[in-house]
């Protein structure tokens, strides 16, 4: 899997790695590998599953603790 744009915009109220925080452990629990270069860092497929964190440690909170979903199926949710 490799995530997009997951830091290029400030567009919510959650951290900026909040995203990839959960993806990592999302990836991790469900066996997926997950690629996580930097913005503009070429990829070679052969490294996919690789990860190197080079996103600064900034506190955040999982999904079990703070579920996310969209407001347009908040109705989905009762």
């Amino acid at each position: 899997m490799l995530p997009v744009h997951w830091g290029g915009f400030d567009l919510a109220l959650h951290g900026w790695t909040e995203p990839i925080e959960r993806t990592v452990v999302a990836a991790n629990v469900a066996g997926v590998r997950l690629a996580t270069p930097q913005p503009g860092e070429l990829l070679e497929p052969a490294t996919m599953g690789l990860q190197r964190r080079w996103w600064p440690a900034l506190p955040w909170r999982t999904v079990a603790d703070a579920p996310a979903f969209s407001t347009g199926t908040a109705h989905l949710m009762r």
